[in-house]
């Protein structure tokens, strides 16, 4: 996913902690000098507004525009909620564990379309996830604890069910969701109603 590389900085002169022949970029300065060791890809921008102009709202940022979000979503062709969350176009910053956590604690379902939810239902889904995200700002991962991310069949901490895990979206993204508080899969209600017709 183009996720390596990291960044580095030292006094002019300072030995470097990797070899040169790493660097993908070196940038020198009067009392600094920064270089971005193994990155994939590195572009140089003349305006660094230009490469993220087509994000929605920052969802971390003091400024947060909850209208122009709701605005954004309204437009966006996601055909589930937990799509929807991941689209970045809409409001950038989301993640997958975040997805997952702000529904969970909206006991709403990852499948349900996002065209029948209410304009203040959606805004509380875009508002729990801020929360939730700013709150571990400051706690490392390694002491961050998520009631349905990351554990898959293990019990809900509301009401004991299962953890369950599908893929969801083009790019099959893990969800996790308890199917009691949140409501089925598409697919199991499916099957639940061709075992009921079979019955008749």
């Amino acid at each position: 996913m183009g996720m390596t590389g990291s960044w580095h900085t030292y006094r002019p002169g300072e030995r470097w902690r990797q070899p040169a022949w790493r660097a993908t970029v070196v940038l020198t300065f009067d009392d600094v000098v920064a270089v971005c060791f193994a990155a994939p890809v590195m572009e140089l921008v003349g305006d660094a507004g230009r490469p993220v102009a087509h994000l929605g709202p920052d969802i971390l940022a003091e400024a947060f525009d909850l209208d122009e979000v709701i605005r954004r979503a309204r437009k966006a062709e996601a055909p589930t909620l937990g799509e929807l969350l991941l689209e970045q176009r809409v409001c950038a910053g989301i993640g997958n564990i975040y997805k997952c956590e702000a529904l969970w604690q909206l006991r709403l379902n990852p499948w349900v379309a996002p065209a029948s939810l209410d304009d203040e239902t959606l805004g509380r889904v875009y508002v729990t996830a801020r929360d939730l995200m700013r709150r571990n700002l400051t706690t490392p991962i390694s002491r961050q604890q998520h009631a349905v991310h990351g554990r898959g069949r293990r019990p809900c901490p509301r009401c004991g069910s299962p953890i369950r895990i599908d893929t969801q979206g083009a790019m099959a993204r893990l969800t996790y969701y308890c199917e009691r508080c949140q409501g089925p899969h598409p697919s199991r209600v499916r099957t639940a109603r061709t075992r009921e017709s079979l019955r008749r």
